[in-house]
């Protein structure tokens, strides 16, 4: 027979409060990468991918390094989708807001990895 420890337990406890999933495991899949999430940012949705895909349409529209600010950040989902699928060598400038900040510095590495030269 399987016994929780503490940790399963208190997993146990959030989920059955009604606590997102994507808070108690800490992240969440958006297009096609694993995003660091909490309670500070939004959890990036469907209706998220329809602005990334905005975003990514008139990234690739406006030709070569334009300027592209992610204002009010959270995760920095948007920012990082574009960078990832655009053409873009210069990484789009995140300004998070002040309770997302934990999430954003996240995302800041996460562009850094996949930054292009």
């Amino acid at each position: 027979m399987y016994r929780m420890g503490q940790e399963e337990i208190a997993a146990v406890s959030r989920v059955l409060a009604g606590e997102p999933l994507a808070y108690i495991l800490g992240e969440w899949d958006f297009y096609g990468m694993t995003l660091s999430v909490d309670q500070n940012v939004l959890i990036p949705r469907d209706d998220t991918c329809a602005v990334a895909d905005l975003a990514i349409n008139r990234a690739d529209l406006l030709g070569t390094n334009p300027r592209i600010l992610d204002l009010c950040t959270g995760s920095g989902c948007v920012a990082i989708s574009v960078l990832k699928h655009t053409e873009l060598t210069t990484p789009p400038q995140l300004y998070p807001t002040t309770s997302g900040c934990a999430a954003a510095s996240s995302a800041l590495r996460f562009m850094g990895s996949i930054a292009k030269t």
